[in-house]
C-alpha cells in the first residue's frame, strides 16, 4: 500500500464571499480523515485529499465518491462537475513542493554579470536582432529568464573592440 496525494477541481457558480468560504469550512470537516486541504477563486474549488490505496486508480475511485458525497452533504450548489484530477505519491509531491515554482529571473545587472559586459553594453545588445527578448520590462529593467541568457551566452560570437563601421567612422573625424 502507497500513500497517495489526489486533487480535484471543481467549478463553482458560488461568487466569492462568506458563503463559499462557509462552504470550504464545512467541506473540510466533512473530509478530516482524509487530511483535505481546499482553495478557491471565482472559477474553481480545488481539493486535496490523502489516502492509502494499492494503486492511482484505486486512490481516485476511492477519494472521488467520498468528495463527491461531502460536496452534496454541504449544500454544494447542483450536481458538482470533476474539471481536473491529479493523482501522486506522497513522496512524489514532497519532492515537487521541494522545487522552486518560479524561474530564476536576471534584469540588466545580473545580465551584465552572466556576460562579463557592462550594462551599457546590455542595452545596446537589447537593441539588436540577435539578443533576446525580455518576459517583461519593469520601470528598473527588462527582466530575462536566466536560462535564456545563459542559452544565448553559449553561442554568442563575442567580438571584442567596436564594431568595424563605429571605429572607421571615429578614424574618419579629424583630430582623432
Amino acid at each position: 500500500m502507497k500513500e497517495w496525494s489526489i486533487e480535484f477541481d471543481i467549478p463553482h457558480p458560488l461568487q466569492l464571499g462568506e458563503t463559499l468560504d462557509n462552504l470550504v469550512v464545512d467541506l473540510l470537516g466533512a473530509l478530516r480523515r482524509f487530511s483535505a486541504v481546499a482553495a478557491h477563486d471565482v472559477l474553481l474549488l480545488s481539493v486535496r485529499m490523502s489516502v492509502e490505496a494499492t494503486s492511482a486508480d484505486v486512490a481516485i475511485s476511492k477519494t472521488r465518491g467520498v468528495l463527491l458525497t461531502a460536496l452534496h452533504r454541504v449544500g454544494f450548489p447542483g450536481s458538482p462537475e470533476i474539471a481536473r484530477i491529479q493523482v501522486e505519491t506522497v513522496e512524489q509531491l514532497a519532492r515537487s513542493l521541494a522545487e522552486p515554482n518560479i524561474p530564476e529571473l536576471a534584469g540588466v545587472a545580473e545580465v551584465s554579470k552572466m556576460l562579463r559586459v557592462s550594462k551599457q553594453r546590455v542595452s545596446e545588445l537589447l537593441k539588436g536582432n540577435r539578443f533576446p527578448r525580455p518576459i517583461t520590462v519593469l520601470e528598473a529593467s527588462p527582466v530575462w529568464r536566466s536560462t535564456t541568457i545563459l542559452r544565448f551566452a553559449q553561442e554568442w560570437e563575442r567580438k571584442p573592440g567596436r564594431p568595424a563601421k563605429v571605429a572607421a567612422r571615429y578614424a574618419e573625424k579629424p583630430g582623432r
